[in-house]
């Protein structure tokens, strides 16, 4: 039914990989280089989330000026540089330009760095076993790769696990986490989530919302089950989420995911401030452009634009989480 009332959709919230026409990387003519540039500005100018302080116009006029003398692609790269730099400026925590060869290694290794490696870890945060710790790092994948699916897998069998020593409350660890694929990530905890809308993406009057539905991610294009789902945890127990300044893109979605979710609360310090679905549009010299076309929105409605500040802002997240975690009703 979600899927069924949206007309309209956003670019996917995995990055979007986009192929712009335009001139061939050989050297062109000056008109050639300009359609270059001009794909690539038509492109942001008509997906961005975010757009320059002095507004599109005035970017245009000035990237125009600075490539007269431009025969190639290539010498465009500093006047898609001067674009991203504006968006970045505006507060897009996305926006970058990667050479051909950058691009490749992105491909090849992964998104800004992220650790492409790491699985989640679950275990017992105290010798007692009454909280339940989970360290959720980050993950580059597509959301139905065999990678993707053992990630999310992983962390349900040893969610499975602990729960039968009945922990009280749990923990859930984001201060590593730098993004990537928001699918596992959900999939991951969905039982300690719990049923019910987790984040949105917002552009415009277009909203499109990804849910978690007993064991089932929803999401505006497809709908993913992980290989051995687990029933929703019940009661559903307090939820303690840890963030700090590595906390960025689907590491703040999974922040915003339990903002508002009763018996949930956040500690730490502000995250990186990305919150937004980015797109990767790759231009025809194999030049890629990275910007964000959608705000991340909270199941209240709240839309995000910059680093977000958790509930309890301390240095000491995980003392002031057990803290609070012990006065809860169930842990008491």
């Amino acid at each position: 039914m979600l899927r069924a009332s949206m007309r309209r959709r956003l670019p996917a919230v995995a990055f979007a990989v986009v192929l712009l026409a335009g001139a061939p990387c050989s050297d062109a003519a000056t008109p050639k280089a300009r359609a270059y540039l001009d794909t690539a500005l038509t492109q942001m100018r008509a997906y961005s989330a975010y757009q320059p302080a002095e507004g599109w116009a005035a970017v245009t006029r000035t990237v125009h000026r600075r490539d007269a003398r431009a025969s190639t692609p290539r010498a465009e790269y500093d006047q898609l540089r001067y674009v991203l730099a504006r968006l970045h400026a505006a507060g897009d925590g996305h926006a970058a330009f990667l050479t051909p060869d950058v691009a490749k290694l992105w491909s090849a290794n992964g998104y800004l760095g992220v650790d492409t490696g790491s699985l989640p870890k679950v275990t017992f945060l105290d010798k007692a076993g009454r909280y339940g710790l989970i360290v959720l790092p980050s993950i580059v994948s597509g959301p139905s790769t065999s990678r993707a699916k053992e990630y999310a897998q992983i962390a349900l069998t040893d969610i499975s696990i602990l729960q039968r020593a009945h922990p009280c409350g749990w923990v859930i660890d984001l201060r590593a986490n730098r993004g990537g694929d928001l699918v596992p990530m959900l999939l991951a905890v969905g039982p300690i989530l719990g049923s019910g809308r987790a984040v949105g993406f917002t552009k415009g009057s277009i909203t499109n919302w990804m849910s978690y539905d007993h064991g089932t991610l929803v999401t505006p294009g497809a709908d993913y089950v992980p290989s051995d789902p687990i029933a929703d945890l019940a009661p559903a127990p307090a939820v303690a989420i840890l963030t700090g300044p590595r906390t960025f893109s689907a590491g703040e979605a999974m922040m915003l995911a339990f903002r508002g979710r009763l018996g949930a609360r956040s500690f730490g310090t502000a995250t990186g401030g990305g919150p937004a679905a980015p797109a990767l549009s790759r231009l025809s010299d194999g030049a890629t452009i990275v910007y964000a076309v959608a705000f991340m929105m909270d199941r209240l409605l709240a839309v995000y634009r910059g680093p977000i500040l958790p509930d309890v802002v301390t240095q000491l997240p995980l003392q002031a989480a057990r803290r609070w975690l012990a006065k809860t009703p169930a842990c008491r």
